[in-house]
């Protein structure tokens, strides 16, 4: 819970500072990359998981690909702001089936 507090406190500190200097700019991009990366992050554990269950190794490596792919594509590229976003939930989907398979615990038959 304290790391929790400190990392926001860290990002809103930042935000204020990156406001004082940029406020159109920093509003627009806080907007975009909030709702981008959050939609890619949990797009393959909420829409996915409603369809096939998948395992928890899976669900957690789809949030993580999905909001590094989002925001990547977002700063890095110069996609624009629905296409990243949208890639990153692809990602997202593919990473959540793929992990899930994986990591699959198959039954142990019980032994007589």
């Amino acid at each position: 819970m304290t790391f929790n507090r400190l990392m926001v406190l860290i990002v809103g500190i930042c935000g204020f500072v990156g406001m004082a200097y940029l406020p159109p700019v920093m509003i627009l991009w806080l907007g975009i990359l909030g709702n981008g990366t959050l939609m890619a992050a949990l797009f393959g554990v909420t829409f996915c998981s409603t369809f096939w269950q998948g395992s928890s190794m899976g669900a957690l490596t789809s949030i993580a690909v999905g909001f590094c792919t989002s925001a990547y594509l977002l700063l890095g590229t110069d996609l624009g702001w629905v296409q990243g976003p949208l890639y990153g939930c692809v990602a997202s989907a593919i990473i959540y089936i793929g992990v899930s398979l994986v990591t699959r615990r198959t039954a142990v038959p019980a032994e007589a």
